[in-house]
């Protein structure tokens, strides 16, 4: 799940997962985090650029600090951003959190 604070507050994830009858909840995972990211990348083909600012989307970094961190113009991240969306199926930042998180 992921959940969005509001006011300014950085977003959250919490890993719900259901096996063998057991729940584990986990809150904040980053191996997890990352692990999910992964895979998301392969199953939506991902470049590893669009998977790096994919990450910096998911850590809850506004798209300029994302594009600062990964070194390329806010131009170049806008146009990875909407090839990013094009591949996932989404159109939306929120909707992209969800879809790449949502892989296993």
């Amino acid at each position: 799940m992921v959940i969005d604070a509001g006011y300014d507050l950085p977003r959250t994830v919490w890993w719900v997962i259901a096996e063998h009858g057991q729940l584990m909840v986990s809150y904040n995972d980053h191996p997890q985090l990352l692990a999910r990211l992964q895979a998301a990348g392969k199953v939506f083909a991902l470049s590893p650029t669009q998977g790096c600012l994919a990450t910096a989307l998911v850590e809850d970094l506004p798209l300029t600090d994302a594009a600062r961190r990964e070194a390329v113009s806010l131009g170049t991240a806008k146009t990875q951003l909407q090839r990013i969306f094009d591949k996932v199926g989404v159109r939306s930042q929120p909707a992209l959190v969800r879809a790449l998180l949502a892989v296993t």
